[in-house]
């Protein structure tokens, strides 16, 4: 039943293409806990047209799956890369992202280094304005010469 009602609103002509992608992995996932012939195949059934569909992402994604589901030597892979994604606390997630900041902004090797010496030396950007000015005024100079 759930198969069926995930199929038939991945062929509504207007679903977008977020919804075919997540309907799309829905359909993997439940490989995982519906283990019937049957439904395996009805799976098989909805994600094969989209295996030469115009859109890249639902084709990638549909013949990737294909794969994994076909070949049983990926049976315990398919397992491991379709569980459940646990839920994310955003509150934690920031404070480690703050607290790796803050340790390498204040680690030895990085107090001698400005922001705008990491720019540079990542983007090959200069930040240090006053040398951008004092460069710009001499091409004036030597332009007006």
């Amino acid at each position: 039943e759930v198969i069926q009602t995930l199929d038939k609103y991945f062929r509504l002509h207007n679903s977008d293409v977020t919804t075919k992608s997540l309907i799309l992995n829905s359909l993997m996932k439940l490989t995982n806990y519906i283990t019937s012939t049957n439904s395996q195949q009805a799976i098989e059934k909805a994600i094969e047209p989209y295996r030469h569909s115009m859109n890249l992402e639902l084709q990638q994604r549909s013949n990737e799956y294909q794969v994994l589901m076909h070949n049983s030597t990926y049976d315990n892979l398919r397992k491991e890369l379709l569980v459940k994604m646990p839920i994310v606390d955003e509150e934690s997630y920031r404070r480690k992202k703050d607290n790796v900041l803050n340790s390498t902004l204040n680690s030895p090797t990085n107090q001698n280094t400005n922001t705008g010496d990491l720019m540079e030396d990542m983007l090959g950007l200069s930040m240090n304005t006053s040398n951008n000015n004092n460069n710009n005024n001499n091409n004036n100079n030597n332009n007006n010469n």
